[in-house]
């Protein structure tokens, strides 16, 4: 899912699919290890190994993935009544990035961004409002998607946010579990920016892992 980072186009979607299949079975795995391997027992948010090993990894190479963290935990258990579950999800998610990002050696920076854009890859799920039919969220989601465009990116997707009246149909633009990846990327730029601690140039980049369209529709559009 290393998007934005200079790879070929055809590179990225194979390390993409990589990636997607990869945290599927790696979640699988992880639910049947719940009972197991756990760390310390006062975090109800514990991971196994080799997920927690990976995650203290990252976060002792970048301190400020902590500040990224706890606001993806607080907007979970903000929006939902049983948050384990979706935290969980991207904390081992985001552990397995990591660990790729560091088998593909990429530079630091990238492999911060990466880590950050996953740990907030469904950062809007359950916010109600972030839906396109809302008029200002379609309009700074189209302003983002359009800017992409214009630096070179979904040239093999031309079709993509192509038509903008059929993303704004309820059914459609309504669907939070359809659209979240969009009005997530948009989240995500908005909060590693109050954090701070990020070039401004990787914004981009952020957006671009966060904007994972293959786990929105099942196929690649980049």
């Amino acid at each position: 899912m290393f998007l934005g980072f200079n790879f070929q186009i055809k590179e990225q979607e194979e390390e993409k699919m990589k990636k997607s299949l990869v945290c599927l079975l790696a979640t699988v795995l992880f639910f049947s290890l719940t009972t197991m391997a756990m760390a310390a027992p006062h975090d109800k948010y514990s991971l196994p190994e080799p997920y927690l090993g990976w995650e203290k990894a990252y976060l002792k190479a970048f301190p400020q993935l902590q500040k990224v963290m706890d606001v993806m935990i607080k907007t979970s258990t903000e929006q939902k009544k049983k948050p384990d579950q979706d935290i969980l999800h991207n904390r081992v998610c985001s552990a397995i990035v990591y660990w790729m990002a560091k088998e593909a050696n990429l530079p630091k920076t990238q492999q911060k961004v990466a880590v950050a854009a996953d740990l907030l890859h469904n950062i809007s799920k359950g916010d109600k409002k972030a839906v396109l039919t809302n008029p200002d969220v379609f309009r700074q989601s189209a302003a983002m998607v359009n800017k992409l465009k214009g630096l070179g990116y979904f040239k093999t997707s031309p079709k993509f946010w192509s038509d903008e009246k059929v993303l704004q149909i309820p059914k459609i633009g309504n669907k939070r579990g359809l659209i979240h990846h969009i009005t997530g990327a948009l989240q995500a730029g908005q909060i590693v920016r109050q954090i701070g601690g990020f070039p401004r140039k990787k914004f981009k980049d952020l957006r671009l892992l966060s904007l994972n369209t293959q786990r929105v529709t099942g196929t690649s559009v980049i």
